[in-house]
């Protein structure tokens, strides 16, 4: 009789791999088939629960995250991760009194995994109007945005990422009207179409084509940077990623210039068709 598997090494490493690469309509799908299939493995659930909080699936994250909290097989799970992702969802979540309480009772701070680039604590103490040293934000621009954000220094920033700048790889084009479009942007933010990067920031995806260039050549998309549930943007530069997970068609500008409204054109994103599948 063959010996029934609990988990499988090679399905998990290719989970991670579609992640690390921002695949994430591929691992969504896959983590559907391996939790289907290992229900109760610590590792998958633990891979699904970081999926889900990135692409906005709370309510299974949640879930997810129960299922590990009531097994505690912390031998096989790194639990440091484990609670950096209770974290992150709290947050996602909008309960930062509670994921302040968290951040204080686990001594987050001193995690080995816990890094100071991100922003977390930067963040966290902002939206509760807690008191951060300044040393701690002003020498960095993404850090010091999150603290005191100002739309000024942010446009200041976006001079690297236009075609008369030497500083960056990804820049914009002549002809990327960036006036007209900063506006509409604003308006849009926070979309429907956003991938979780930090407690702090979110990111999502704009078709404008031949909008500029990047590492991989010409440009039809561009990656918008923004503060959690805000409009406040941090960067945008164009993008090429292999795949969206949903993106906001911003090409009707170019020949309908007189048209005060968005009118919103997507395509059905693997989210999308996951929320309908199990009615969220």
């Amino acid at each position: 009789m063959e010996k029934k598997k609990y988990c499988s090494i090679k399905h998990l490493a290719l989970i991670k791999k579609y992640q690390e690469e921002g695949r994430y309509e591929k691992a969504l799908h896959e983590v559907e088939l391996y939790l289907k299939n290992y229900p109760k493995d610590p590792l998958g659930l633990f891979q699904g629960a970081s999926l889900f909080i990135k692409l906005n699936l709370l309510e299974q994250a949640e879930r997810v995250l129960n299922l590990i909290k009531e097994q505690e097989r912390f031998d096989v799970l790194d639990y440091e991760n484990y609670v950096l992702v209770w974290l992150r969802l709290l947050c996602a979540q909008k309960k930062y009194k509670e994921a302040y309480n968290l951040f204080i009772e686990k001594n987050i701070e001193n995690f080995k995994k816990y890094s100071t680039k991100t922003g977390d604590k930067i963040f966290l103490w902002n939206k509760l109007g807690l008191p951060v040293e300044k040393k701690e934000y002003q020498h960095s621009y993404y850090l010091h945005q999150l603290y005191h954000y100002s739309e000024q220094r942010f446009l200041k920033h976006m001079k690297k990422h236009f075609y008369d700048s030497s500083e960056e790889t990804a820049k914009f084009y002549p002809e990327f009207s960036f006036q007209q479009i900063y506006p509409i942007i604003k308006e849009l933010l926070p979309t429907q179409h956003f991938v979780l990067q930090s407690l702090s920031g979110y990111y999502t995806i704009f078709r404008y084509d031949n909008c500029g260039y990047c590492t991989e050549g010409p440009a039809n998309y561009f990656k918008v940077v923004f503060i959690a549930n805000t409009n406040s943007i941090i960067t945008m530069y164009p993008h090429m990623p292999e795949e969206y997970i949903g993106y906001t068609d911003l090409n009707y500008l170019k020949e309908e210039q007189e048209v005060p409204t968005l009118k919103k054109v997507k395509r059905l994103s693997q989210v999308e068709k996951f929320n309908q599948k199990y009615n969220r």
